[in-house]
């Protein structure tokens, strides 16, 4: 557990219906960011991010009464979210997230005030083959690419999230790079044919 978990992680253990909203506060927009690139609605997001916090607090109530804590919180979290949206969304194939979307806003009503207009849509089109590119990964795949590179976890925290391990995530993270990179080389190909 980390230094900044510990004491909420105590606070939760003595008191938790006074400072479950500070758990709420702490990881609420890390998890819907996660939940959003994973499932690409952002209700679906929402919702997911509103039934994992609902789960950790009945979670947390039957902890704190057996004296058990959560060793990492984010961690934790995650696993729930993630067993969630696997059992909603078994076997669908979810929508295409734009890679750059602000936190701040839906991701449709994105304005940007910089380049050009041919350079801006160069840019959206690679952005859009890109998250198709990823959108098109299994499962597992695309779980890992969402882990490692928009949450930023560390090879060995994306282990101990999915229980696998760190060489099997290694993998996995190279090899869908490199499908990624497979697919966007064979889209280039396509186009100059």
């Amino acid at each position: 557990m980390n230094q900044r978990e510990e004491p909420l992680a105590a606070r939760l253990r003595d008191d938790l219906d006074n400072h479950f909203q500070q758990l709420v506060e702490t990881y609420q927009h890390q998890l819907y960011r996660l939940m959003l690139r994973q499932v690409g609605s952002v209700p679906d997001a929402e919702d997911l991010v509103q039934e994992t916090f609902l789960r950790a607090y009945y979670a947390l109530r039957n902890y704190a009464a057996q004296g058990v804590t959560v060793q990492n919180m984010r961690s934790w979290l995650f696993k729930i979210a993630f067993n969630l949206s696997y059992n909603r969304f078994r076997g669908l194939k979810p929508p295409l997230v734009p890679l750059d979307a602000p936190e701040d806003e839906q991701w449709f009503d994105l304005e940007y005030l910089g380049p050009g207009p041919e350079e801006l849509a160069g840019r959206e089109e690679s952005m859009r083959e890109v998250a198709a590119a990823i959108a098109a990964l299994p499962e597992h795949y695309r779980v890992v690419l969402n882990l490692y590179y928009f949450q930023q976890l560390s090879y060995q925290e994306i282990a101990d999230q999915l229980q696998q391990p760190l060489g099997t995530i290694k993998s996995k993270v190279y090899r869908s790079l490199g499908l990624v990179r497979a697919t966007l080389a064979q889209s280039d190909g396509r186009r100059s044919v």
